[in-house]
């Protein structure tokens, strides 16, 4: 049976480098990208994603995967030259990703 590819459903937080989404699977995962950021210190357009401004304004993609409209992509194939937005292919997403339950949270108290 091949494996299936899970898609991104919903971005629930993102913060500094990290970012909680419910997948398809209807699983809470967490992709902390910040460890990736030494491999993409020579990639052009991963690069980008090292500025936290350009990094928060992540979409979900109508592929279901992480997308940055900011961040042009310019490809030409076959002959034809098109640019979309940056995005990340979902099985790697998935794969890197930790259940959001592998995080401590720390319950906070709201003040009175």
């Amino acid at each position: 049976m091949a494996n299936q590819i899970h898609h991104i459903v919903e971005i629930l937080n993102v913060e500094p480098f990290k970012i909680t989404c419910r997948w398809d699977t209807g699983e809470k995962r967490v992709n902390d990208l910040e460890a990736r950021f030494s491999e993409w210190e020579n990639h052009p357009l991963l690069h980008a994603l090292l500025d936290y401004k350009v990094f928060r304004d992540v979409v979900v993609s109508e592929n279901g995967t992480l997308q940055w409209p900011s961040v042009p992509v310019t490809v030409t194939f076959l002959g034809k030259t098109i640019t979309e937005p940056l995005d990340l292919d979902p099985i790697v997403l998935y794969e890197t990703s930790k259940p959001l339950s592998a995080y401590r949270l720390v319950p906070v108290e709201e003040a009175a």
